[in-house]
């Protein structure tokens, strides 16, 4: 590999991740938006808009995590065997967030097909999904820069 040239994985990750942010981003203002009383014209057509926003956002999520435990979580795992619990907790919130997700796409897709009262809290469970999976990305980063960081003044 040349010094000016990138690794394809590398920017493939960066792709992807870019991808999560925008859709992530996207979800967000969609939920930040009026939407109709559930007994109005358009409430059914906006829980589908939000159930296709979250199908979207779990196939995404499912091959970001995928990705990161394959990859970065494994990298760790060998080279920080002092962080298998931390590690191993990570693993689990990617579970959690991907259950909590499946329960909204449900919920949205009855909704949406009108098989089901309509749940006045799906707006805010999706805010707390988005939230959850911020405080995720954010505690894997502050882990990672930890670990180098210990590692790095390990050597003083």
């Amino acid at each position: 590999m040349t010094a000016g040239s990138k690794d394809p994985s590398m920017q493939q990750k960066l792709e992807q991740h870019g991808e999560l942010l925008q859709i992530n981003r996207e979800l967000s203002e969609f939920i930040q938006r009026p939407r109709p009383e559930p007994d109005e014209t358009g409430a059914r057509e906006w829980a589908a808009a939000l159930y296709h926003q979250l199908v979207t956002l779990h196939e995404r999520l499912t091959r970001h995590f995928l990705g990161r435990e394959q990859g970065l979580l494994s990298e760790l795992r060998s080279s920080y065997p002092r962080a298998t619990h931390q590690l191993g907790q990570m693993r689990e919130e990617h579970g959690q967030l991907l259950t909590t997700l499946r329960g909204l796409i449900a919920d949205a897709l009855c909704y949406a097909e009108s098989t089901c009262p309509p749940d006045p809290h799906l707006r805010d469970r999706s805010r707390r999904l988005l939230d959850g999976i911020s405080a995720h990305e954010s505690s894997v980063t502050e882990l990672v820069q930890e670990l180098i960081l210990t590692d790095l003044g390990s050597g003083d």
